[in-house]
């Protein structure tokens, strides 16, 4: 039987004990410390609840998380480089230009590792996907016999 956290919150205090290799009773002082009241038996539940989820997690940061992730430092990095440019065409001394300049330039091996990792991730999940869907085939066709 394993309780369904429904409490974000507490599921996260729960994996930072976890992470933190806490004993039950460090676990139960945080928690409680923290603002929760939760018996010893519900915080062992919610905890092995975690850990077999561990690859559906792992799953789900890898399907959004990861490309979230990546999104947001592209855009973060194109921001920046758009400000520049603005703030280059702004610029009367010649010296603050070029280190603009050094700087846009700087960005760009950011740019393109972003890149270059979002094509990887999206093929490691296509890899994925495709045996996915080979073993679903293969159990349909057992099922069948």
């Amino acid at each position: 039987m394993v309780i369904f956290c429904r409490d974000p919150d507490l599921r996260q205090q729960v994996i930072y004990c976890i992470i933190m290799r806490f004993s039950e009773k460090e676990a139960m002082d945080f928690i409680t410390k923290k603002g929760y009241t939760i018996s010893s038996r519900t915080y062992r539940y919610i905890k092995k609840d975690v850990i077999q989820s561990r690859y559906k997690r792992v799953e789900e940061i890898f399907d959004t998380g990861l490309i979230d992730q990546h999104l947001q430092c592209l855009d973060t990095i194109q921001l920046a480089q758009k400000e520049m440019w603005k703030k280059y065409e702004e610029c009367k001394d010649a010296y603050k230009s070029v280190e603009i300049l050094t700087q846009i330039v700087n960005t760009l091996p950011f740019t393109s590792q972003y890149y270059d990792g979002m094509r990887k991730v999206l093929n490691i999940r296509n890899k994925i996907s495709a045996l996915q869907q080979k073993e679903f085939q293969h159990n349909n066709n057992i099922n069948r016999l």
